[in-house]
């Protein structure tokens, strides 16, 4: 009986003649992307987080470029075909899985872009599958197929359209008509390999589909089953088009950079002052001396009448608010840290009902201050449409009138429902006074203050202080429902469950609005979302400190979870937009730049880039200190 395992096959060999005839150098699957890595290198980076600690074998299939691909991956298991100038595909497949001892293996293509997601579902379903084919006699194949997707499907008259039964099971490998094609990943039984040794040199055989349709003219019944995989689960390059399509870079513009420095980045003011500390005196820095005196007064208010709700406000200086400074751990990293611990449901349960009841007397005295200010909404304009418009442009969609049309209606509908000064309650403006949790005592000495802090019961975090910061938002008015799903629909927060906090504003002076909530999670959701993609197109190694542990995918992916039906109906194609976006994001989930990438932000400031990133931070202002 064989040992039960997968082994990968990636398949290296081609020539690549489309990519050198338009200009292309070298392999494609080495060609960059994004920054130094190219799509094999993408590839293998993506998969060892898939296939740590399992009895995964992984096998490149090489050809002309069989050294370039060694000196770049000497520790990878390489089979070379020496015949790659005559041979096709089946035959090199064939060659890899002549010595294989695997039950099943996974082949895949090094000039493909696999996202994340699609790699975690094809490995964990062929693991599933290698097993079956120890017990089955009559295993079949496993053919990876996606919904036909125009930012994947380049032409639909070359993909592979194949025909599924009621059961899953593949009828047709060349079926015009259907809205299903092949998506770069076959998973092959061992129990096929003798018919793939026999038919891959027949004439005309060119494709791993032609063999399974042999297979199954032999075998008598269907000789494969379909993986779903979604629309974006892979991208292939066959020429230099291709590969301009994945990349972004070459679409940046000054605009985009002028937009993101001006209403996206908060390292706007880079070539400024930091945050300081000062004895126990906290000196936050302003983005102008407006901007510090509302804060101010705003935080007088709150303080005035709910001390314990905020740092206490002591004054201004040079356009520096001056405040208490108030130790501990933001509510955000402290969630981070209960992920898998035995009390996380618990600790989160108790400190998210308080800060709802928290929010609800801020909210309170939010509005009573609404007299004594002038306020404008939320701009619209500038952090939704202008957003859109700049993620579209620099990823190549269309941003049509019909677009701008849905929008604008949307922006009226929006500025109507702004009846509350903006909060921006999200875990991260929220800090959880455990002075021995602070960043500023060293990640040694507080990963164990927190395994010690984390034993402590329901007492303790019903008792501990819950301390709000960052006040700079209330200048400007939004709806009822905007700072709950800032707090309880934030990516490290998020459950479905909460959605009962967001559908009945908490002050009784507001009536729900079931379109006004729509709203407030597209425009939340979309700055979340967006906000953080941006940083990835334009700053990514800014993003790579800033948002370490954010991921842009979550909030596109949930956002038309979160929504009517009804609402989504009256927007068609601003959502048609909003779902090819979410398709493109997928390729970038879980990237970090190398340090090759071009950070065009920081080029475009001119500045080292060692001595802007002291300005990020990804917990508190002071942590470079």
């Amino acid at each position: 009986m064989q040992t039960t395992q997968l082994e990968i096959v990636i398949l290296a060999a081609g020539l690549g003649e489309r990519f050198q005839k338009c200009g292309g150098l070298g392999h494609k699957a080495l060609a960059p992307v994004w920054d130094s890595r190219g799509t094999l290198h993408l590839l293998l980076e993506r998969l060892a987080s898939c296939i740590a600690n399992k009895k995964i074998l992984l096998t490149i299939v090489s050809g002309r470029f069989e050294r370039e691909i060694w000196v770049a991956f000497p520790s990878v298991r390489i089979v070379h075909n020496p015949d790659y100038a005559s041979c096709t595909l089946p035959q090199s497949l064939s060659l890899a899985c002549a010595n294989s001892s695997a039950s099943s293996v996974l082949v895949l293509f090094a000039d493909t872009l696999y996202t994340q997601q699609t790699l975690e579902i094809l490995v964990e379903t062929s693991s599933r599958h290698a097993i079956e084919s120890e017990i089955l006699d009559k295993a079949s194949a496993l053919v990876a197929v996606s919904p036909l997707n125009s930012l994947c499907c380049k032409n639909s008259k070359k993909e592979t359209r194949v025909e599924i039964g009621a059961g899953g099971e593949i009828l047709n490998f060349n079926d015009p008509d259907s809205d299903w094609q092949m998506a770069h990943a076959v998973v092959w039984p061992n129990s096929f390999f003798p018919y793939l040794f026999e038919l891959a040199g027949l004439r005309g055989a060119h494709s791993q589909w032609q063999i399974l349709q042999s297979i199954a003219g032999k075998i008598l019944r269907p000789a494969a089953r379909a993986i779903y995989l979604p629309a974006f689960a892979s991208f292939d390059i066959d020429d230099c088009d291709d590969l301009l399509t994945l990349q972004h870079q070459h679409r940046i513009r000054t605009s985009h950079i002028e937009y993101f420095a001006k209403s996206v980045s908060k390292e706007r003011t880079l070539n400024a002052q930091r945050d300081s500390l000062s004895g126990a005196i906290y000196q936050k820095r302003c983005e102008s001396i407006g901007a510090a005196q509302h804060e101010f007064e705003m935080m007088q208010h709150l303080y005035s009448h709910r001390s314990d709700l905020l740092a206490s406000p002591i004054g201004l200086s040079d356009g520096c608010l001056q405040l208490d400074y108030v130790g501990g751990i933001r509510l955000y990293d402290l969630l981070r840290c209960l992920i898998g611990h035995p009390r996380e449901e618990t600790i989160r349960a108790i400190l998210l009902d308080r800060c709802i009841d928290r929010l609800r007397d801020m909210q309170s005295l939010l509005i009573s201050k609404l007299e004594c200010s002038a306020y404008l909404p939320y701009p619209f304009e500038s952090k939704v449409i202008k957003l859109l418009i700049t993620i579209a442009d620099l990823i190549g969609l269309p941003f049509t009138k019909e677009v701008q049309r849905e929008l604008a209606k949307m922006r009226h509908s929006w500025e109507e429902s702004c009846v509350i000064p903006f909060r921006d309650a999200t875990p991260k403006n929220i800090i959880i006074g455990i002075e021995k949790l602070s960043p500023l005592l060293g990640t040694k000495e507080r990963t164990a203050q927190l395994t010690e802090v984390l034993k402590q019961d329901d007492a303790f975090w019903q008792d501990v202080p819950i301390i709000d910061i960052d006040f700079t938002s209330t200048r400007e008015l939004t709806t009822p429902e905007d700072d709950v799903i800032s707090l309880m629909a934030h990516g490290i927060t998020y459950r479905s469950e909460h959605h009962r906090f967001t559908s009945q504003p908490l002050l009784d002076i507001f009536d729900p609005s079931p379109h006004r909530l729509d709203l407030t999670w597209f425009v939340r959701y979309l700055r979340f979302g967006g906000r953080k993609l941006l940083y990835k197109l334009l700053n990514p190694k800014g993003f790579a400190v800033r948002f370490k542990h954010d991921e842009p995918c979550f909030y596109f992916e949930q956002l038309p979870k979160c929504l009517s039906k009804n609402f989504i109906s009256l927007y068609p194609f601003t959502f048609e937009l909003l779902h090819q976006i979410r398709d493109c994001a997928e390729r970038y989930r879980g990237y970090v730049p190398d340090q090759t990438a071009q950070d065009r932000f920081f080029q475009s400031l001119g500045l080292n880039e060692a001595k802007a990133l002291q300005f990020y931070w990804q917990e508190s202002p002071l942590e470079f200190n």
